[in-house]
């Protein structure tokens, strides 16, 4: 239970940050320290105050840059067990903000957090209506349109990704990483099973 408890407590604002980074990295570093400080106000409470302050740590690492998208990576291999799955997760989603991670490199990341929280956001169906759709279809569309040149087939990737914002919104994020797969030539079949 104290997972979840953490992943709404921390991941969950940790995504609306994350799509706030997207279009203003500034205002976005701002509401990063009122989170962590709201954040540091549950931990007082919390079975777990150590795994709170290193998903707090870990929220001020990504949003004040102090990490590169690399080093994040290597954080989210070096955290295991299913303690540290939100960490792991906070980490993954934080390397792809960073300017240094290539869009196959964010799109593997992306695809390894959503199948490991499949069955966790199966249990809370409104996280992922709030939170991780919005990031994803807003992550994707602002990468499409900064870097076009990064992808093949740009008119049907364009097409795709513009068909997935009126899709019900269960199949948003998957439509979306289909199109963004055949975009990279990436397989589109790693795009099952969340």
């Amino acid at each position: 239970m104290r997972i979840e408890v953490l992943l709404a407590g921390v991941a969950a604002p940790g995504h609306r940050l994350s799509s706030l980074y997207l279009s203003d990295p500034i205002q976005a570093q701002l509401r990063a320290q009122t989170v962590t400080a709201k954040c540091l106000q549950l931990a007082e409470n919390a079975a777990d105050l150590q795994l709170w302050e290193a998903a707090i740590n870990l929220l001020s690492t990504i949003f004040e840059g102090k990490m590169t998208g690399k080093e994040l990576v290597e954080q989210v291999h070096a955290l295991e067990g299913t303690e540290t799955n939100t960490l792991r997760y906070i980490a993954a989603i934080g390397a792809t903000l960073q300017p240094d991670l290539s869009l196959r490199n964010a799109f593997v990341n992306h695809i390894t957090v959503l199948r490991s929280l499949a069955p966790l956001l199966a249990q809370l169906p409104g996280m992922y209506r709030r939170c991780i759709v919005p990031f994803f279809l807003s992550y994707w569309q602002a990468a499409f349109e900064k870097q076009r040149f990064r992808f093949s087939a740009i008119r049907l990737v364009e097409e795709d990704v513009k068909l997935a914002q009126s899709l019900p919104v269960e199949q948003r994020v998957r439509s979306v990483l289909k199109a963004i797969a055949l975009g990279l030539q990436i397989d589109t079949g790693v795009v099952k099973g969340f």
